[in-house]
């Protein structure tokens, strides 16, 4: 069994072992002394020989000193060569400086500066640089070469086992063995995957463009964690060659049909000019490689200038934008409050505008209904209908023909005097007695004669519509005027409204009949339409309607007539308004505490004087309607066929006009609370006769309530057509301020154009330094 201490001892890597390798074939004796140095260790052993650590005596400065120890192999040539180049190269801070050379010491040694960090190879050992220090170290490679290309000395063999770092960090080239003279025609090996592709030809000669494409590939190297086209695949076709000019052979095929290196490209902190360079140095055809190290070094310190340039330009780009757009913001803002504000003051004065109109509205009906009340009124109290009402009622409505003839004279000379007026006419007529059946009907209808219509509010006045099979016990005719809620007329299927006033008995004891008329709820409003909704501007188009505050329901609308008109049903909860608006409606109605059919005389006259109190009330401020007063006065204005009444046939009392007076304030009353001073308004009404249309169905809506009948007067305009001169005014501002930003845009995108060409020029490559120029130009002569 294995022993666990054992088992657990770590094993070596491939790496670590071939270290312990090399260090147990060096020995620790060495070569051989130095004049005026201590030999302190071994730094490394290489082909030719062993390279020491030494402290000079004099000074104590630690130096390393290259002993050549197996002469069997060495070729002196190559010795002599590197020392010649390193002696010319001593003044650059950037190559190992030579101190001294012992060519009669056996064996033969020099002495050369000593560098503390080692070599850049096994720094990369442990991977990839970061793109700063990687592009640190090389800008110092790059300087060491642009020392030797002025020298006229090509290094050919640059690898990071050639390039030693200080103390520092700084990089330093060392091994010039490979190097030659810009004027020798003696080809050089380099290192694979180091070597420029023309390097490999047997018959190469040296160019400082082999050097450029080494330190792309150092670079590479740097960034990547390997050199450009070494990979296992490569490495084994390398391998698998028997000799050396089949190894230079496939490793040329290799790098000249291999895609080209792109993996710098995706490293951190690589950005596209340094990526280019990098590039151009690795071009595979000399010709479009960059010439000479002094060229790399000129196309760094531009990208380094393009890069100090950069915030510059972006801040001479963006500043005027940001100011752009941040006075485009501070317009925009400025703009839509102006916006704002122009639509407060706009919808301020459409619903002031719309107030004004709903109460004219509301006043004109108003007076509409006075005057039909008061007709109505002046015939009830007539003597000749009572009578004829009486009669009729006695014989059972069998004998009811004087009373038909009587009310259809009245009211075809009522219909005269409208139409000479030009105003709306009535629906129909109707005289119903005191248990709801109807007796007569102007025009005649069959299916209405002899039918209860008790249930009816035009007749008890309780504003509700009872069921006809439903009505309660004690329901009785009405005992004031009164203004019906909305129904729907079995005749016509048409809204309407009644106003209905009572028929006292002769003696003026109890209610023996009720005169109504009717009329469709859209023809109160049909004179008014002209004048109201288009208030004689075309730019203004209103719609009226009138609602039943009472039951929260629409009482009049276009929509409504236009439906009637298509024949479609009429269902009354289409016209529902909602609950906020039913509940405004009724505070409206609670306000308005004085009341055009809502009389404060007792319901029923006296008996003593056989008048009701209102009617020994005076009022000069009334006037008696021309119609009425021709069914009041003596037999040339009564109805045709029946007998004047006398003058102490007519009862006392004034005329019909001042009863309905007594229950009505005059029209110049403008004292707090009067209906004509009660209205209001909203800036989001929503109709629910437009609840279907797929309009926006928001609209600027007034309300003023019609004297104390329950109704309110509406006067709406869509909120979008209202405020379409600010929609307007809007929409040409707009486009003026993106017209506006794009000029300007344009304006600063020239500017800048401008400028960015401007500073391309001044920070652009020369053209003999980058593309086309040939190596014999920038190579010095010696």
């Amino acid at each position: 069994m294995m022993n666990p201490d054992i088992s657990a001892t770590p094993i070596q890597d491939s790496a670590s072992q071939a270290r312990s390798a090399r260090r147990s074939r060096q020995s620790d004796e060495p070569p051989g002394s130095v004049p005026g140095y201590h030999l302190l260790g071994l730094l490394g052993e290489g082909s030719f020989g062993s390279v020491w650590l030494a402290r000079e005596l004099t000074t104590g400065i630690q130096v390393a000193i290259k002993f050549y120890t197996r002469r069997g192999d060495l070729d002196w040539a190559l010795l002599a060569r590197e020392v010649e180049k390193l002696a010319r190269l001593d003044a650059s801070r950037h190559i190992v400086r030579l101190d001294a050379v012992g060519w009669s010491h056996e064996p033969p040694y020099y002495v050369m500066e000593y560098v503390e960090n080692g070599a850049l190879a096994d720094r990369l050992r442990d991977g990839p640089l970061p793109a700063a220090d990687a592009l640190r170290i090389a800008r110092g490679i790059l300087r060491g070469l642009a020392d030797a290309h002025a020298a006229g000395i090509l290094h050919c063999d640059l690898k990071p086992a050639n390039v030693l770092l200080d103390a520092a960090g700084e990089p330093r080239l060392c091994d010039f063995g490979q190097a030659r003279r810009a004027d020798e025609s003696t080809p050089a090996l380099g290192t694979l995957f180091y070597m420029a592709p023309e390097q490999a030809l047997p018959d190469a000669v040296p160019d400082a463009r082999w050097d450029v494409y080494a330190l792309g590939a150092l670079l590479y190297h740097m960034l990547v964690g390997h050199p450009p086209y070494r990979n296992d695949q490569n490495q084994r076709a390398l391998s698998a060659c028997s000799t050396v000019a089949e190894r230079l052979q496939t490793y040329r095929e290799i790098v000249l049909h291999s895609p080209p290196p792109s993996e710098h490209r995706r490293v951190a902190g690589v950005d596209r000019g340094l990526a280019d360079i990098i590039d151009r140095c690795l071009e595979r055809t000399p010709e479009r490689r960059l010439p000479n190290a002094q060229s790399v070094l000129r196309l760094l310190e531009l990208r380094d200038r393009r890069r100090a340039a950069r915030p510059l330009l972006v801040f001479g780009g963006l500043a005027p934008l940001i100011v752009l757009l941040s006075v485009f913001v501070l317009a925009s803002q400025a703009l839509q409050n102006l916006i704002r504000k122009a639509e407060a003051n706009l919808t301020e004065r459409a619903l002031e505008s719309d107030v004004v109109s709903a109460k004219i509205l509301a006043r004109s009906i108003e007076r509409e209904l006075q005057d039909r009340t008061r007709e109505l009124l002046e015939i009830a109290r007539n003597d000749d209908l009572r009578r004829l009402v009486m009669a009729a009622e006695g014989s059972r409505w069998r004998r009811r023909e004087e009373l038909q003839q009587w009310l259809d004279r009245v009211k075809r000379a009522i219909d005269t005097y409208r139409r000479c007026e030009q105003r709306a006419l009535d629906t129909s007529w109707f005289l119903v007695d005191r248990n709801g059946f109807q007796r007569w009907r102007n025009p005649f209808d069959p299916d209405t004669i002899d039918h209860c219509y008790a249930f009816r509010d035009y007749f008890h006045g309780r504003g509700v519509e009872y069921p006809q099979d439903g009505i309660p016990p004690g329901v009785g005719p009405i005992r004031r005027p009164h203004v019906s809620l909305a129904f729907q007329s079995q005749a016509t299927e048409q809204f309407m409204v009644a106003v209905s006033v009572p028929i006292w008995s002769p003696d003026g004891h109890e209610v023996i009949g009720i005169l109504a008329r009717t009329t469709h709820l859209d023809r109160l409003l049909t004179e008014y339409k002209d004048s109201i909704s288009g208030q004689g501007d075309p730019h203004i188009a209103r719609t009226i309607a009138l609602a039943d505050a009472r039951n929260g329901r629409l009482l009049a609308h276009p929509v409504i007539d236009a439906r009637f008109r298509r024949g479609d049903s009429l269902d009354p909860r289409l016209f529902q308004l909602p609950a906020d608006i039913t509940r405004r409606f009724r505070d409206l109605v609670r306000k308005a505490d004085d009341g055009l059919l809502q009389p404060c005389a007792s319901a029923a006259p006296s008996a003593a004087g056989g008048a009701t109190p209102a009617e020994h009330r005076q009022s000069s401020a009334d006037q008696e309607s021309p119609a009425a007063s021709r069914h009041a006065e003596p037999s040339d204005r009564a109805p045709p066929g029946t007998a004047s009444p006398s003058p102490e046939k007519r009862r006392p009392g004034p005329s019909g006009a001042e009863a309905v007076s007594a229950a009505q304030p005059a029209d110049g009353d403008s004292s707090s609370g009067s209906p004509s001073d009660v209205a209001d308004r909203t800036d989001a009404y929503r109709d629910p006769a437009y609840s279907d249309h797929g309009i926006e169905n928001r609209w600027l809506a007034a309300f003023a309530p019609i004297g104390r009948t329950g109704w309110v007067a509406i006067v709406q305009e869509r909120h979008d057509a209202a405020l379409r001169p600010v929609s307007d005014m809007r929409q040409w501002l707009s486009q003026y301020a993106l017209l506006a930003l794009v000029v300007c845009g344009g304006l600063i995108g020239g500017l800048w154009f401008l400028v960015l060409r401007a500073v391309r020029t001044h920070y652009g490559e020369p053209a003999a330094a980058t593309v086309g120029a040939t190596p014999s130009a920038d190579r010095p002569v010696d």
